[in-house]
């Protein structure tokens, strides 16, 4: 009996050999990720689209990029105003010589969409050391400038602008119609009237372009001038030289508004 027991003894061990036990420090903490899929290439029929699943891993932050924006070159703006408004010149002048006298004094306006054209009116005077008496002379003038090139944030140039004016001189020796003590056509021209044409160049500082001050900018230029009567003298006097019949003058811009 004992050694029956014994041998039953012996046997077991070799019985549960074949379904052995892991350790418990030999099963893993984490069970394995899983295999990521390799991508697969979706065909649709024509006319449809289909958005595959991006993998976490290849997603990219959004880059933000900056747009750079390039200023025009013409950077005048017209400030348009209502009303009453309208009548307010917005800017001042004074120019020197010209055939308008010595110096002229005068208010305008500017308009269109890039501030192309300007109208003035003048103030002028002539003094006694320049003529017999002292006189007083009225001009309206109207220039076209086509272009202004903007030269860094404070400065544009205008290279080419021109116009024309109507001059008059206050005075009794001066006359529109010929007087009665000249034969008749003896003269074919008014000696109070004139009209000129002329072309120049300016040159402009913005000082306060964007602020509430009153002067928002000068403006220096130039002016080569003719009249009726000085192309009239070119033609009958031979003689005359082109410079002889064009006139120099000067003058500054006070921008208001």
């Amino acid at each position: 009996m004992r050694r029956s027991i014994f041998s039953l003894l012996l046997l077991l061990p070799l019985c549960g050999a074949g379904h052995a036990v892991p350790a418990a420090d030999s099963l893993p903490l984490h069970p394995p990720a899983p295999a990521i899929a390799p991508a697969m290439i979706a065909f649709s029929p024509a006319g449809r689209t289909e958005e595959l699943p991006q993998l976490a891993g290849d997603t990219l932050p959004a880059v933000r990029t900056h747009r750079i924006e390039r200023l025009p070159l013409d950077r005048r703006r017209h400030t348009c105003r209502d009303g009453w408004r309208r009548m307010i010149p917005i800017h001042v002048k004074v120019q020197y010589a010209g055939g308008m006298g010595f110096l002229s004094f005068g208010a305008g306006w500017d308009y269109g969409r890039k501030c192309q054209w300007e109208t003035d009116l003048y103030l002028g005077f002539l003094p006694r050391s320049k003529a017999d008496k002292f006189y007083v002379t009225t001009t309206a003038k109207q220039s076209y400038i086509p272009w202004s090139i903007a030269c860094g944030n404070r400065f544009a140039v205008e290279p080419f602008y021109c116009g024309m004016y109507v001059n008059t001189i206050i005075g009794e020796k001066f006359w529109v119609k010929e007087p009665d003590r000249y034969p008749r056509k003896y003269y074919t021209f008014s000696t109070k009237i004139h009209t000129f044409l002329f072309i120049g160049q300016r040159l402009t500082l913005y000082t306060n372009r964007c602020t509430r001050s009153l002067l928002k900018g000068v403006t220096a230029y130039y002016e080569l001038s003719t009249c009726d009567l000085y192309l009239i003298s070119a033609v009958t006097n031979k003689s005359l030289d082109g410079w002889d019949i064009v006139g120099l003058s000067f003058g500054v811009k006070l921008q208001l508004f």
